[in-house]
């Protein structure tokens, strides 16, 4: 059997883990002990991994690596178990890659208007990635396409014209320079002729680029405080796009980017990508820069965190996981869900009729977690002080200290909750998720539910049962209650709320505040979130680069 037959035989049942499994080990394990050792896990990456001029064969160190990372349970093989828990998710993303493409800020000031490229130092022709990016389009099956678009306030920071309204040093700056915003806090800001503003004619999208009839258009820049060059986050990170949610709710893994400026905004789009856990690729003749040395620079930057760059005759066959980079695979072990044993919270003070234990195990957390990570708050009396989640099973190697700051936290809360990632995504996690975890579920759950519990029910409880209780009562418990509780509360809880808690806030906090909860939470969780956990964000906190 070739290579081609193998590939196609894996990607046939890459559904079945257990298909999978015993696949390879007809194909690879050699010694027919029940797995693949390092040298058949070796002939197996052989067989799945393009090499040729463009790709480097995969370094013994890197081999190494992503047999380590694979082998979740650290016996020295890949067993069944590592195929359920890690092989498999590893495969599916090598060979079945769901692709986006994001089209970044392809606008009519930055190719013929006031920030036109060919006027920048670099001169360097914007329209000219305009057939690129068509012919793209045109050819390749993109799950996803997304514009981007820069859209600012007439009164934006970065704006030359607009240097006059704020506090600043050096005093008399020309354009291109970089000022010092008095605060609070100090704005840092490149000034720019003013460009793309709201509903003018620079901000639209170049007539001559294709718009396919199910792109997504995102808008970045919109707060006249502070810019924003990512299509994810402004440059301070407070805020964000909708470029996550859109990603996530398509299962995006890979990120094609491609447009104006490569020094800016499709760099730091890419960084930012990187940083969420997507492989990341940047499609360079589809892309024109403002500064050769910066244009020098963000490239050599991104793909020492991980990217890679490529020309647009390769995309096609990457999209359709005939293509498969070592890089890549590289990339995306490093970025699977690592195994931990047990997860749990503690608390000295719970409310009678609870355990003052509380634990949630998870077979899936991202890597990147520290082996003990502590969420420390003032709240309410009659809840614990400290609460602790420790894992005791993360790969060496990794970030130990991930960081989330939140710069508005209701009183009652912790103003400073920290948590890292080497590559400063949140709790290390890729693809908008949270610990492994998807924009619609909360540990593999549903929309409809927390902990695999139902809209209408707490912890797996059906509507009239609190523990597996049915109508009739449990353990001599009538039907109208439960331990005591009548129908309207749980242990002394009312109908709107949870631990004393209102339904307008969790620990005094109000509707529109962090933990997002609604009339429908349970402990402050709503259907699609975990702690405000929205669909691609932590808190709606803002993420430090460590």
């Amino acid at each position: 059997m070739d290579k081609q037959e193998i590939i196609k035989s894996v990607v046939e049942k890459i559904d079945s883990h257990e298909s999978v499994y015993n696949k390879c080990l007809s194909l690879y394990d050699r010694d027919r002990d029940q797995a693949l050792n390092e040298d058949e896990f070796k002939s197996f990456c052989e067989d799945l991994f393009t090499t040729d001029q463009d790709w480097p064969s995969i370094s013994e160190e890197d081999q190494k690596k992503m047999f380590t990372i694979l082998d979740k349970d650290q016996d020295g093989v890949i067993g069944e178990n590592d195929f359920k828990n890690s092989v498999c998710d590893w495969l599916k993303q090598i060979l079945k890659p769901v692709s986006a493409v994001v089209i970044v800020d392809v606008q009519n000031d930055f190719i013929d208007g006031s920030l036109a490229l060919h006027k920048c130092p670099a001169c360097q022709n914007g329209s000219e990635v305009v057939p690129v990016i068509n012919a793209l389009l045109d050819s390749v099956p993109f799950n996803v396409t997304v514009y981007t678009k820069d859209w600012h306030p007439s009164d934006h920071i970065s704006f030359i014209d607009n240097v006059h309204l704020r506090s600043h040093l050096p005093e008399n700056p020309q354009v291109y320079d970089t000022v010092v915003f008095d605060g609070p806090p100090p704005t840092e800001q490149k000034l720019w002729p003013c460009h793309c503003v709201q509903e003018s004619w620079g901000s639209q999208l170049h007539p001559d680029l294709k718009i396919v009839t199910d792109g997504y258009m995102v808008q970045k820049g919109t707060q006249p405080d502070v810019d924003s060059y990512s299509a994810f986050w402004d440059n301070k990170k407070m805020s964000r796009t909708d470029l996550i949610d859109i990603l996530s709710e398509h299962q995006v893994t890979d990120i094609y980017l491609c447009g104006l400026a490569y020094d800016f905004c499709v760099g730091y789009t890419g960084l930012h990508s990187l940083e969420h856990g997507f492989r990341t690729i940047i499609v360079e003749d589809a892309t024109r820069g403002i500064d050769t040395t910066e244009i020098r620079k963000m490239k050599k930057t991104l793909i020492s965190n991980g990217a890679i760059v490529v020309d647009s005759s390769k995309v096609k066959d990457m999209v359709e996981g005939k293509d498969r980079p070592p890089q890549l695979a590289v990339w995306t072990a490093q970025n699977i869900p690592v195994t931990v044993s047990h997860l749990s919270i503690t608390s000295p003070q719970v409310p009678s009729g609870l355990s003052s234990h509380l634990s949630i195990t998870s077979s899936q957390v991202p890597s990147g977690l520290s082996s003990h990570l502590s969420i420390t708050s003032q709240v309410p009396s009659g809840l614990s002080s400290h609460l602790s989640i420790t894992s005791p099973q993360v790969p060496s190697g990794l970030s130990s200290h991930l960081s989330i700051i939140s710069p508005q936290v209701p009183s009652g809360l912790t103003s400073h909750l920290s948590i890292t990632s080497s590559q400063a995504s949140v709790l290390g996690i890729s693809k908008a998720s949270v610990m492994g975890i998807n924009k619609a579920s909360v540990m593999g759950i549903n929309k409809a539910s927390v902990m695999g519990v139902n809209k209408a029910s707490v912890m797996g409880i059906n509507n009239a049962s609190v523990m597996g209780i049915n109508k009739s009562g449990v353990k001599g418990i009538n039907k109208d209650s439960v331990m005591g509780v009548n129908k309207a509360s749980g242990m002394g809880i009312n109908k709107a709320s949870v631990m004393d808690i209102n339904k307008a806030s969790v620990m005094g906090i109000n509707n529109a505040s962090v933990m997002d909860i609604n009339k429908a939470s349970v402990l402050g969780i709503n259907k699609a979130s975990v702690m405000v956990v929205n669909k691609a964000s932590v808190m709606a906190a803002s993420i430090r680069q460590v």
